[in-house]
C-alpha cells in the first residue's frame, strides 16, 4: 500500500462461502432474486448526460428511484439481449452478498484513518467498460472477481501527461484499438495488462489510473478502504487531475507524508484556507500552486501534455465539480 504496488491476489477470501458462489449459475442458486439497479455502460451514460437526454443517477439513490432487476432477471435479459450493454455499477452490497464472506483484517481502518469502508458490487455483461481513469475518493481497493473474467489495465501515475486527461479521467477509449495498438499503447504509457479470472482479486492502490475491460460477463465484489486522514483533508481542497494525483502519491507512505513532505502539505492548507472572493477564485488558486508542487517534485516531467489539452476546450465531466464554496460541494468526513 505504502509503495503504490497493484498485485494479484489469489486467496482473498479463503474459505469464505463466496468463493464457491464462482458461475452465474451458482450466483443465481444463491443470490437470484436479490435485486440490483441496473443502468447503460459508464460512457453510454454520460455521452447520454452530455447530450441532455438523460440524468445521472447517484450512487446513492435509492432502488425506488432506479431502473432494478433481480440477478436473475438480468441473466436472461443479457441472453437474450447480448447487444445491450447495461450493468449494475459500484452498487452497495445487498446483506445476502456481505453475509458470503468476512472482510479482511487489512481493511480495517488504523489510527489516523477515516473510518469509511465502502462495500460494492459491479454485474456486467461482455463488451462493458470503464474507460481509463482513477478514484477520487483516494481509498485503498480489493476488487473481488465473482465469475467471469475481465481485463485490467493499469498505468502508472506517471504516464498522466500521455492519457489525454481530463480531470480524472483520460480522452482515449482503449476499447476501439486494435490488439496491436493497444500493446504499442501499453509500450508507449510503461501500462500493463492484467486478465482477472473467477475467485482471483486485485488491489488497486488509491488514486490509481486503471482501464476495465468485461470480456466475458461477469461479477466482482468490491472493498474500499483506509483513507489516511491527511488525504481526506487535501482532498477536500484538491481538484481530481493528474497533478492532485502526482502529489498524492509521494504522499502514500504516511511516515514520508509526515516527514519530508510535511512542508508540501503545510503549503497546500495554507493556500486553500485563505481567504478568497468566491469559489472559482479559490480553485484558481489552489490548481495554480499544485501545478507548481508537482513540478518541483518530478522537475524532469515534460512541462506540456503529449497531446491536446483538453481542459481548454471541455467543462469537468462530472456534476459534483463545483466551486470550493459551492453548498452542494460534497465533503469528505
Amino acid at each position: 500500500m505504502h509503495s503504490v504496488t497493484p498485485v494479484v491476489i489469489t486467496d482473498l477470501f479463503r474459505d469464505n462461502r463466496i468463493r464457491n458462489i464462482n458461475t452465474p449459475q451458482r450466483v443465481s442458486a444463491q443470490w437470484g432474486d436479490v435485486r440490483i439497479p441496473v443502468q447503460n455502460e459508464y460512457l453510454k451514460t454520460y455521452e447520454a448526460f452530455t447530450q441532455g437526454k438523460s440524468k445521472l443517477e447517484y450512487k446513492d439513490a435509492s432502488l425506488d428511484d432506479m431502473t432494478t432487476m433481480t440477478l436473475d432477471e438480468y441473466f436472461r435479459y443479457i441472453h437474450e439481449q447480448p447487444g445491450e450493454k447495461k450493468m449494475c455499477i459500484e452498487f452497495a452490497n445487498p446483506q445476502p452478498i456481505r453475509e458470503s464472506y468476512i472482510i479482511p483484517e487489512l481493511c480495517y481502518p488504523r489510527p489516523g484513518e477515516s473510518n469509511t469502508l465502502v462495500q460494492q458490487c459491479f454485474v456486467g455483461n461482455r463488451g462493458n467498460v470503464a474507460n481509463i481513469h482513477f478514484d477520487k475518493a483516494g481509498h485503498h481497493g480489493l476488487l473481488y472477481q465473482v465469475f467471469g473474467r475481465k481485463r485490467f489495465i493499469l498505468f502508472p501515475h506517471a504516464a498522466g501527461k500521455k492519457l489525454l486527461p481530463l480531470t480524472q479521467t483520460s480522452g482515449w477509449k482503449l476499447q476501439n484499438f486494435s490488439e496491436q495498438e493497444r500493446r504499442e499503447f501499453l509500450q508507449f504509457t510503461g501500462g500493463y495488462e492484467v486478465m482477472l479470472a473467477a475467485v482471483e482479486a486485485f488491489y488497486v492502490p488509491a488514486l490509481y489510473w486503471h482501464y476495465a475491460d468485461y470480456i466475458e460477463d461477469s461479477m466482482a465484489v468490491r472493498l474500499r478502504f483506509r483513507r489516511p486522514d491527511y488525504i481526506t483533508t487535501l482532498l477536500n481542497h484538491l481538484f481530481p487531475d493528474l497533478y492532485t494525483q502526482g502529489i498524492l502519491y509521494k504522499l502514500a507512505d504516511p511516515a514520508r507524508a509526515r516527514g519530508e513532505y510535511a512542508p508540501v502539505m503545510d503549503r497546500i492548507i495554507q493556500c486553500a484556507t485563505a481567504r478568497y472572493t468566491d469559489g472559482r477564485e479559490k480553485v484558481a488558486a489552489v490548481r495554480a500552486l499544485c501545478k507548481q508542487i508537482y513540478f518541483e517534485l518530478y522537475p524532469d516531467e515534460p512541462q506540456q501534455p503529449y497531446s491536446l489539452d483538453l481542459e481548454r476546450y471541455c467543462q469537468p465531466p462530472l456534476s459534483h465539480f463545483l466551486d470550493a464554496d459551492h453548498p452542494d460541494r460534497p465533503v469528505y468526513q
